[in-house]
């Protein structure tokens, strides 16, 4: 046979192989598109192709575990948005005033499209786009007022008895994962405990692309004469790995181990400090954790746990042991996240909330150290969470406006009873942590934070005894 003939033969041959391969591999592609096409044309009720498509992926991503999802079309947006920690809006933070039925602004963020338009505390959103939203809830006008960047949004504003209306262009509004304990009415965090100005205080919401950049700029400007610092994590459902690692580095010296990590055919690998320390080493640390804390902050607070750098204190936390990857699709208009591996702390041990040891033991996640453990049910440790949007309002809204403070944390008391009577017998997914309107126990009084109380304790008791100990 001719060489020519040969070659063309050989080439057959591979390309019939291929084809086989790929109509193999296709064969249930194949199967799933017929499906889709007879739901669509034959369903008695009929419904939107995304829709039909979204369903189906998360369907079978469920199949492999809780924690994998498809994100698509307005939800991919919502994730890539929270991720970045940014979005389309106007800068402003609102709030519900229950004497006239609507939102009304508290502060404009400097330089945000609400501060340029002159948008002021006390103004009131009477409509959005020429919708009325009297009525509605913050969240919900917060979800009309957000938008792509570079669009434009028309408000209908009341002041005082003045009505008038402002067209104002959307643009990037940056999300702030770290909080201090009192927002100041510039905007500023305290970070620090109101009653206690010696105790540095740092709450960590999520891990997001921002988060350890902006960590990294706290902790370098808190005073060198603290005598303790609490990171709460507490209600932190977690977020990027990297992140947590960052965030590991500013309280170990280099070479320590942050958290070890096995995919399904790889052995385990350690990702280690690399790194001099941000915050000094003689500062006595205290990392709060709860029920609803999980994966990233679990592998904060197990690092600095395992290697003695903070002390932790609270509840168990959630035991999310595994890592998610997010794979880009569709060039970047659809993204699958997708369980790829396991993760353990530093000593090496498990935290899987699904481990039959640790059921068998009834121990997963993150323990608090003896005796800092904080015993709460399933109603304070909601109100515990919920506590905080109440005391954030205290900064915003000053001592001269007492009246109006006090009216919106009681329509804020109210929505709590119902949102924990609503909770009481479901435990949230760390996916989805509670981010209720509310907080305290009844309509009296103040929520007792048993949690920083314990933390305070501990960090006055050591601070004592570390002046007994220079004193001897």
């Amino acid at each position: 046979m001719p060489l020519r003939s040969c070659v063309i033969l050989a080439v057959a041959i591979l390309a019939s192989l291929a084809c086989f391969s790929v109509s193999s591999k296709n064969r249930y592609a194949n199967l799933f598109a017929e499906a889709m096409n007879i739901v669509e044309r034959d369903a008695l009720i009929p419904h939107e192709e995304e829709d039909l498509f979204s369903n189906a992926m998360n369907g079978m991503l469920k199949k492999i575990d809780e924690n994998s999802v498809f994100y698509f079309g307005e939800k991919f947006h919502e994730m890539e948005n929270e991720m970045r920690q940014e979005f389309g809006g106007l800068g402003i933070y609102i709030e519900f005033n229950p004497e006239s039925k609507r939102v009304m602004v508290l502060y404009p963020l400097p330089d945000s499209p609400a501060f340029r338009a002159g948008l002021q505390f006390g103004d009131e959103i009477c409509k959005v786009d020429g919708f009325d939203v009297t009525g509605e809830n913050r969240e919900s006008v917060s979800s009309r007022l957000k938008g792509p960047i570079k669009s434009s949004v028309k408000l209908t504003v009341q002041r005082g008895s003045e009505t008038f209306e402002k067209e104002i262009v959307r643009s990037s509004i940056e999300l702030n994962s770290v909080f201090g304990d009192l927002m100041k009415k510039d905007g500023q965090w305290n970070y620090h405990l109101e009653e206690y100005p010696e105790i540095g205080y740092i709450r960590i919401r999520m891990f997001g692309e921002k988060t350890s950049e902006e960590l990294n700029k706290i902790l370098r400007e808190l005073p060198n004469d603290l005598s303790g610092l609490i990171i709460d994590l507490r209600g932190n459902p977690g977020g990027r790995l990297d992140s947590s690692i960052d965030v590991c580095n500013y309280f170990l010296p280099p070479g320590k181990r942050v958290v070890g990590t096995r995919g399904r055919d790889t052995e385990i690998q350690w990702a280690e400090t690399t790194e001099d320390p941000i915050v000094r080493g003689d500062l006595s640390v205290v990392v709060l954790i709860d029920r609803f804390s999980a994966s990233a902050s679990e592998i904060v607070a197990g690092c600095l746990q395992d290697h003695e750098r903070a002390v932790v204190i609270g509840e168990q936390s959630f035991g999310k042991a595994t890592v998610q990857n997010l794979i880009p699709m569709e060039r970047g208009r659809s993204a699958l996240k997708l369980t790829t591996a396991s993760y353990c702390r530093p000593s090496g041990k498990s935290i899987d909330r699904k481990d039959p040891k640790n059921i068998e033991a009834n121990k997963w996640g993150i323990q608090p150290d003896t005796g800092m453990s904080i015993e709460l049910t399933e109603k304070e440790a909601l109100k515990q969470l919920m506590s905080r949007n109440i005391r954030d309002l205290r900064g915003l809204i000053g001592p001269e406006d007492e009246e109006l403070y006090e009216a919106i944390k009681q329509d804020r008391l109210k929505l709590a009873e119902v949102s924990i009577t609503e909770n009481e017998d479901e435990s949230p997914s760390p996916e989805e942590p509670i981010t209720s309107e509310a907080s305290e126990p009844d309509l009296k009084g103040e929520f007792i934070d048993r949690t920083i109380l314990k933390a305070i304790e501990f960090l006055k008791s050591k601070k004592v005894k570390e002046k007994e100990k220079k004193a001897a």
